[in-house]
């Protein structure tokens, strides 16, 4: 968990016009770069809506597999090119695989999908410490989807890590609405490459073992440039989340039926 308590900020959420916002994000786009672990309480929402921690776990395994992972550029839903690798499960889709499954990486790197996942449980601890009240929430809504689905148990289905990307703005699509997802950071000799939040004008550092929680469907958020200082630099996040298709999932057994017809 957290090595220190978040302090917490009460901010107003700006109003943006988002054709102003396609294009990629820069570290002159908002006033406050956040560093020390943080709670952003909205004063007109009158709830938290994001929590930025420092963890101390041990993710000594985790990294050493996201170092070695087969990671390629890829084109996301909406068009945005990444260095990206999904885990967990997927949702059937009528363009590529019509059955729900796991992830090719299960297939490909056991272990590496055994660390990712077993993540989640430090993911989800937080999430209930901090935000109990959406937490239950979100554990409500997973019901919905079959516990073989699931991530180590916990609400999240799925989840994507991404290396050494800056993004542009954008919103996260097809996961539970109106619940948070999760992002660890990891880095190594790099600078820059900070998570830019402008509707509450702020950047946040996504330091090394660092977690960051928030809905992702609904505040805008992009990725600064970075640059690395050393041949063995890195910059990770792996972000775990629910997606919202995973409920029309049957049995591992009769998806699996599906995938020979």
């Amino acid at each position: 968990m957290s090595e220190q308590e978040p302090h917490t900020v009460t901010l107003q959420r700006r109003v943006l016009n988002l054709r102003d916002w396609r294009r990629e994000a820069l570290e002159s786009d908002y006033a406050s770069l956040i560093t020390e672990p943080t709670r952003v309480y909205d004063a007109d929402a009158r709830a938290l809506t994001l929590v930025y921690l420092a963890l101390e776990d041990d993710f000594t395994d985790l990294v050493s597999a996201l170092r070695r992972l087969d990671i390629r550029r890829r084109t996301r839903t909406g068009g945005m090119r990444s260095l990206s690798r999904e885990f967990g499960s997927h949702p059937r889709n009528r363009l590529k695989n019509n059955f729900c499954g796991p992830a090719s990486l299960a297939r490909d790197d056991t272990q590496a999908h055994r660390a990712l996942s077993s993540a989640a449980l430090v993911v989800a601890a937080a999430y209930g410490k901090y935000n109990p009240t959406l937490a239950s929430r979100h554990e409500r809504l997973a019901k919905a989807v079959r516990p073989e689905w699931h991530l180590e148990g916990t609400a999240f289905t799925s989840g994507i890590v991404n290396r050494d990307s800056a993004l542009p703005y954008h919103f996260d699509t097809g996961n539970f609405k109106g619940v948070w997802s999760g992002m660890l950071g990891f880095r190594r000799d790099v600078t820059g490459g900070y998570l830019a939040v402008p509707e509450y004008d702020l950047g946040f550092e996504i330091a090394d073992r660092s977690l960051l929680m928030f809905d992702g469907q609904g505040l805008l958020h992009g990725v600064t440039p970075f640059a690395k200082t050393s041949p063995q630099g890195y910059r990770f996040t792996v972000v775990y989340y629910s997606l919202d298709q995973m409920w029309r999932c049957l049995a591992p057994g009769e998806e699996a039926k599906r995938s020979h017809r």
